[in-house]
């Protein structure tokens, strides 16, 4: 037992994670394969693709985990396997999902993300993850996408995004706000007026009537007589009572509408 222990932890430091994916080194690649090595090891070695993890060959070699944890150590160690790089493995991701591969793709673009953190990544995921019909996931993958996009300053590509991700999950309160705010820094004000007007939906239909009132006065003010605005204004007005005037501001910004 003490022996497995040790050699569990020698196996760590040649392949820190089972999401680790492998290559061959470039004589493996080429078909030179040292002497000795077993039908069941070479097995193994069949699955050292680039494109599948530790865990997958794992699965997939049937020669159970300490055994092929163990090869594939050794071989780590000897330089005949290498672990792949973050460019190699985005290559593969995107290559994977333009096969059809979407789990895989996303699975490998989730284990570049894990090493670079790269935006341009974690976009391949997000569309690896919507490809493979994990919407959920696809949305949270775009939110934060946008998310990098706006820290770089390209709030068009931001607004872009967030668009994206709530046309995946259903826009939330949060998407409507910073669209407000994306579309009035690039001077879309008809695209954010159209957002604010959804937010304060979005409170007016959560009983917080004074809230949709702010944002509607806020966003008529680059937008004056927006239809949407002035009936969500109208129905605030109403919501607390104030049918009088709820009929005069409706008719003051119906008519500058019209106008």
């Amino acid at each position: 037992a003490a022996r497995r222990v040790d050699e569990w932890g020698r196996m760590k430091e040649a392949i820190p994670s089972v999401s680790a994916v492998l290559m061959p080194d470039e004589h493996l690649a080429n078909g030179t394969i040292p002497e000795g090595f077993s039908p069941e090891q070479m097995r193994i070695l069949a699955y050292v693709d680039g494109f599948n993890t530790v865990a997958d060959i794992i699965s997939k070699s049937l020669m159970g985990r300490f055994n092929t944890t163990v090869f594939l150590a050794s071989c780590v160690r000897q330089g005949w396997l290498r672990e792949a790089n973050a460019a190699e493995m985005a290559a593969n991701a995107e290559k994977s999902l333009l096969q059809g591969s979407a789990a895989e793709a996303a699975k490998l673009s989730r284990r570049t993300m894990e090493m670079t953190g790269d935006a341009s990544v974690r976009k391949l995921l997000a569309a690896a993850l919507e490809a493979a019909g994990d919407t959920a996931g696809a949305a949270a993958e775009w939110r934060a996408a946008a998310a990098n996009s706006e820290s770089a300053n390209d709030l068009a590509l931001a607004a872009e995004l967030i668009e994206k991700a709530g046309r995946l999950g259903g826009q939330t309160e949060d998407d409507l706000q910073r669209l407000g705010k994306l579309y009035a820094a690039t001077g879309q004000t008809k695209e954010a007026a159209e957002a604010l007007a959804k937010l304060a939906r979005f409170r007016l239909d959560a009983k917080r009537p004074l809230e949709a009132m702010e944002i509607c006065n806020s966003a008529l003010a680059s937008q004056p007589g927006n239809e949407a605005l002035v009936q969500i204004l109208a129905r605030c007005h109403l919501d607390l009572g104030r049918p009088k005037e709820a009929s005069a501001i409706y008719e003051k910004l119906g008519r500058a509408y019209e106008a």
